[in-house]
């Protein structure tokens, strides 16, 4: 398929995939909603959901941008999307059951605490003061998603220091480690997209609530397909628990915007290097 062709389709698909996306959870937030907006029915919410997901192993499909970058760019990877138990996509039992596993459940509690965790910041953070409330929502996000930024590399060394020890507990400390700062991270999120959010309601068209909303959805579509990372608005695929924090990596956020792009960019100079190469050797 020539790329022009490709670019439509896989992004057309990724805009239906993303209407999917929200009413899924506008469907887990309403249900939530009907134990009530209460202090106790979110506390249970988040500590449920929680647990949940830290005994499966799926904490980490809690997080977003800012702290989430996925990136469109290479072709033959688009429609890849990784389930809890990386089954293989084929008319198989095992195949259906890891689908229905990672979307109802993993997904469906991560989304659930989402709300759990929205539910409380709405409660506490001046609930009589909205606009108050939103900036000071954006203003802690970002703040604790800076702090999360600088120690996530102290604390990937201090990661690969307890790989290489021969402590017994090496395994569920490092997991603890992830688990701490998924949670941390999840938490910063939430305040950056619960502040931007109410800031859009209070501060966009506020004449015509359909127009603004027809403003942010139309302007966000276009600059993430347009920045060929339109695949983070609908968080494709999952992951497990333990992989980040026994990588190897650098970092524990994946936020290389740029150095993707870059690396993209290298990569594909190269083969077109070596393809005129091959073609004036023959």
């Amino acid at each position: 398929m020539s790329s022009p062709i490709f670019y439509i389709v896989s992004r057309l698909c990724s805009y239906i995939l993303s209407i999917a996306v929200v009413n899924y959870w506008r469907g887990v937030w309403g249900f939530v909603d009907l134990s009530g907006i209460t202090l106790r029915s979110a506390g249970l919410t988040t500590a449920i959901s929680t647990s949940v997901l830290v005994i499966s192993r799926g904490l980490c499909n809690c997080l977003a941008p800012p702290l989430v970058t996925i990136s469109d760019l290479v072709k033959e990877d688009y429609f890849k999307i990784p389930t809890r138990f990386k089954s293989k996509p084929r008319s198989s039992l095992k195949f259906y059951m890891d689908v229905g596993f990672s979307v109802v459940f993993i997904r469906g509690f991560a989304i659930a605490q989402w709300r759990g965790v929205w539910t409380l910041l709405d409660l506490l953070l001046t609930p009589g003061d909205a606009f108050l409330s939103a900036w000071l929502s954006l203003v802690a996000g970002n703040i604790l998603t800076i702090f999360l930024f600088v120690i996530q590399w102290p604390i990937m060394y201090l990661a690969r220091k307890l790989r290489v020890s021969h402590t017994k507990v090496k395994f569920i400390a490092l997991l603890a480690i992830e688990d701490l700062m998924t949670f941390c991270g999840m938490v910063a999120a939430i305040l950056v997209w619960r502040g931007c959010w109410q800031l859009y309601d209070q501060c966009l068209i506020v004449d015509d609530t359909e127009l603004s909303l027809w403003v942010s959805h139309g302007a966000a579509a276009v600059l993430g397909m347009a920045m060929l990372h339109y695949l983070v608005f609908i968080q494709a695929g999952l992951f497990k628990d333990g992989e980040v924090i026994n990588s190897g990596e650098q970092t524990f956020f994946d936020t290389r915007f740029i150095t993707n792009f870059i690396q993209h960019t290298l990569d594909k100079n190269k083969k077109t290097s070596e393809k005129r190469a091959e073609t004036q050797e023959c």
